[in-house]
């Protein structure tokens, strides 16, 4: 199961300037770890209500639980490999930019005023890695 976390795009220089403090913009601002596996049994009432809200308000993860290898919440794919791809490139996972482009990505932009929408270049690197392995 590979999981592309969504995020969106941003199309105007205020928006993807804004998403460069967050985890949409900048693995700067991703955790160290999250531990997708939430079922246990001797979870007391309401813990996943909780924890639910903690990896979303986390990573704003829609179908995280595709990534749970328990089979109480993942029935269906607990047992397969599991790949989570985190967000940051603001490009849908298409850019193959390597260098700085405006916000639109209609030309090229200084190093320090632009963005580089690596998007699909990121997917491609964490596929050749998973390949590798």
């Amino acid at each position: 199961v590979i999981h592309f976390m969504g995020g969106g795009e941003c199309a105007s220089k205020d928006e993807c300037d804004a998403r460069l403090e967050q985890n949409l913009g900048s693995s700067r601002y991703w955790p160290d770890s999250v531990n997708f596996t939430a079922a246990h049994d001797d979870k007391p009432d309401g813990w996943w209500d909780s924890y639910e809200q903690s990896i979303t308000q986390d990573w704003g993860l829609y179908g995280w639980w595709l990534l749970d290898d328990s089979n109480k919440t993942n029935p269906d794919m607990h047992g397969w490999n599991h790949v989570f791809m985190p967000y940051c490139s603001q490009d849908l996972w298409s850019g193959q930019q390597h260098n700085p482009v405006t916000p639109n990505g209609k030309g090229p932009a200084a190093a320090d005023e632009g963005y580089v929408y690596a998007g699909h270049l990121i997917f491609r690197a964490i596929l050749d890695a998973l390949d590798a392995e």
